[in-house]
């Protein structure tokens, strides 16, 4: 599995509710994973279908900052992202 710089985009970018994915093209995409700090998982979603867009729901993460891991096609799209509930 490669790590790839690619045009994707999060947003919005801190969040409070939901999170949305999208990829410069449609490819099949895995898993999409919320990871804080110490390595654990706050949400863990599977597709297993070709997607260009995807939308996370995060309203019961807590505030903080995540990385946010895509897995399409073999290659693993790493985001920061900053949860920010009211």
């Amino acid at each position: 599995m490669s790590f790839k710089k690619e045009a994707t985009k999060v947003y919005p970018n801190p969040a409070s509710h939901f999170i949305n994915i999208e990829l410069p093209e449609a490819k099949l995409i895995s898993k999409c994973s919320v990871i804080d700090a110490s390595g654990s998982y706050h949400l863990q979603r599977k597709f297993e279908e070709v997607l260009q867009n995807v939308q996370l729901n995060i309203a019961e993460i807590p505030n903080g900052l995540y990385s946010l891991v895509v897995e399409a096609e073999n290659t693993l799209i790493v985001r920061m992202i900053v949860v920010q509930n009211e």
